[in-house]
């Protein structure tokens, strides 16, 4: 293959990972389910962009990864409800801030001009016509003022097991530290299943 399938992800802090992990073990062991979360090759993350892309162009996507990250600093990221969207995703939402949106909109057009011309995903979901929309322009849906960031916690292989959710999930509100960025290998059903090379935020005691 000349194109690699890939996931841009900001990487929560260690205690964000271990609770997704737990929680995502909880539901997995009550519902059947696509995948559990784990510290190995089903990472828990927040999906800033993914795609194919390139081989030829690599090169190219990582210094434009590591540019556009040194122009952002470290930020807080709120992370609140669990819910079940398109029918089968377990997500947990974070609270978009305008730095999460600030950073999503400095890397999805240049990275979209690195995305392999064989990149045409066809996703098995009720899409609306944004989502098409999306799908069509970025490979992605929900991008640009529609972007929801979000840690995925799991997949139900049947919709109508959403509702052992609420009866099974118990959590707190979250807040960590977004400090790094990451060029990740691209699993099934949108996972993260290795981590290629890390990028730093700006730490805010660099500039005091």
């Amino acid at each position: 293959m000349d194109d690699l399938a890939l996931n841009i992800v900001i990487l929560p802090d260690k205690r964000v990972q271990n609770t997704a992990v737990s929680l995502s073990e909880l539901i997995s062991t009550k519902i059947e389910t696509e995948f559990t979360l784990n510290s190995t090759n089903f990472l828990p993350h927040i999906t800033v962009f993914q795609g194919r892309f390139l081989k030829t162009g690599l090169k190219s996507l990582k210094k434009m990864l590591k540019d556009a990250v040194s122009r952002h600093k470290t930020f807080s990221i709120n992370l609140d409800a669990i819910e079940v969207v398109y029918e089968t995703f377990i997500s947990w939402h974070c609270i978009k801030c305008p730095q999460l949106q600030s950073i999503h909109e400095d890397i999805i057009e240049p990275a979209n001009q690195h995305r392999s011309t064989n990149d045409h995903p066809t996703i098995n979901l009720k899409l609306t016509l944004e989502d098409q929309s999306d799908l069509k322009k970025y490979g992605m849906i929900r991008v640009n003022n529609r972007y929801t960031p979000h840690i995925t916690l799991s997949k139900l292989i049947d919709p109508k097991d959403k509702e052992i959710l609420t009866k099974i999930i118990e959590f707190k509100k979250i807040t960590f530290t977004a400090e790094k960025m990451a060029l990740c290998r691209l699993g099934p059903h949108g996972t993260v299943q290795e981590v290629l090379e890390t990028y730093s935020f700006v730490s805010r005691s660099d500039n005091m």
